[in-house]
């Protein structure tokens, strides 16, 4: 029997289910994969707020991913929400030198207004995005992250990063148009990943989903670009699958 492919996922519990940890599992058995799963902090919440946040330490999250490393081997791994930007550090410290796709999602403030990460240095932003292979911010996340690098435009960021061998993925979801094109920046190029805008389908965690999405893609072994268009499609099913909150995960086309 042919084992399946491993792809891992550091993130927070959702106890609802809908985003971080469980979304990011749910997504990789979609794509046919086995997903790991390192938790990096216990939310208490519901699909309106977020009451608390319990943060695990960073050596809980390295204990995990060592005790991960003992049996299975993986070439992708997605990053959501961790404390703060030294825990991130020392998590892509323990990585180097492998030869692993990493994505961070950079989740710095939840829809319902609660704040997971207050400030990064900007010597912090450049030592993390140089250690990664692409970069998942919407266009506020985008905003944020530029102000904390020192930049006063985004897309001066954006160019300054990506020349370091970063590669963002600048999710368009939040603009006020019916289109929600994404843009995706590499070193040499520029791609517009296209998408529609979905009156009535709103879903609690479709970032997580993006990103694991992607992670999951990169482990098929597509291209960085193939797999963001892929998973653009697979977030438009699930957006589509229910008109609730919550969307279901359905395996992908055979051709994504």
């Amino acid at each position: 029997m042919q084992q399946l492919k491993q792809v891992m996922t550091i993130a927070g519990l959702d106890p609802c289910g809908g985003a971080g940890l469980l979304a990011d599992i749910k997504t990789f058995e979609a794509h046919r994969l086995h997903g790991l799963g390192v938790c990096s902090a216990l939310t208490i919440q519901n699909e309106k707020e977020i009451a608390s946040v319990d943060w695990l330490s960073t050596k809980q999250i390295i204990r995990q991913i060592e005790q991960i490393d003992k049996c299975y081997t993986y070439t992708a791994v997605k990053i959501g929400i961790v404390e703060k930007p030294a825990t991130l550090i020392n998590i892509l410290d323990y990585f180097d030198h492998r030869n692993i796709f990493i994505i961070w999602d950079p989740v710095l403030q939840s829809s319902s207004g609660f704040t997971f990460i207050q400030q990064i240095d900007a010597g912090e932003l450049k030592n993390i995005c140089s250690r990664i292979s692409l970069l998942t911010p919407n266009l506020p996340e985008a905003d944020i992250l530029a102000y904390f690098a020192g930049q006063t435009n985004s897309i001066e960021w954006i160019k300054a990063t990506t020349d370091i061998g970063c590669s963002i993925l600048l999710k368009g979801g939040h603009t006020n148009s019916t289109a929600v094109n994404d843009i995706l920046y590499t070193k040499d190029h520029t791609s517009i990943i296209n998408g529609t805008r979905y009156a009535g389908h709103s879903k609690h965690g479709t970032g997580c989903v993006l990103s694991a999405s992607i992670a999951a893609n990169i482990t098929m072994g597509h291209t960085t670009e193939q797999a963001c268009r892929n998973a653009k499609k697979y977030i438009h099913r699930f957006m589509l699958s229910t008109e609730t909150l919550y969307g279901l995960h359905e395996k992908p086309d055979s051709h994504d």
